[in-house]
């Protein structure tokens, strides 16, 4: 999912400089949209591991004390 969001960022980056060369507004949006899917998709990453962490922590096996 990070490679996902390096694209999507550097896809950005690609559409801004478009949108800066051209002068078109078009490419302004996608750069934004592409942003905002990028952002959303790693903070669903982050939220997604941080679960995932204190379940395992929760799910311990007994006895186990993370010696």
């Amino acid at each position: 999912m990070v490679v996902l969001v390096l694209v999507l960022a550097g896809l950005g980056f690609v559409l801004l400089i478009t949108a800066l060369i051209t002068g078109q507004t078009l490419f302004a949006w996608a750069c934004i949209v592409a942003c905002i899917v990028g952002a959303l998709v790693l903070l669903f990453t982050t939220l997604m591991s941080s679960r995932s962490a204190s379940a395992e922590q929760v799910a311990g096996e007994p006895g186990d004390d993370g010696i």
